[in-house]
């Protein structure tokens, strides 16, 4: 079985969100603000693209995500070892 390729604008956008929290590293957000606020596009991306590109940088320990008590979460930059 061949795996899955990779979702070109999900790898971009992340790529995007990793420049951002190496530029501000204090840096933190829910979907909809990293969506608006820390993406620099003419267009807001989807906001289930946005949360794949999260997910992978999650997956990777580049961020963390915190939940909230509505249920939503924060993502901030992971801590450096």
């Amino acid at each position: 079985m061949c795996p899955k390729p990779p979702n070109l604008e999900v790898e971009g956008i992340a790529r995007d969100l990793e420049r951002y929290v190496s530029l501000h590293p204090t840096a933190a957000d829910t979907v909809d603000g990293i969506a608006r606020w820390w993406l620099d596009r003419a267009e807001e991306p989807a906001l289930t693209v946005v949360e794949a590109a999260l997910d992978v940088l999650v997956h990777r320990g580049l961020l963390v995500r915190n939940p909230l008590p509505d249920g939503n979460f924060v993502y901030t930059r992971a801590l450096s070892n």
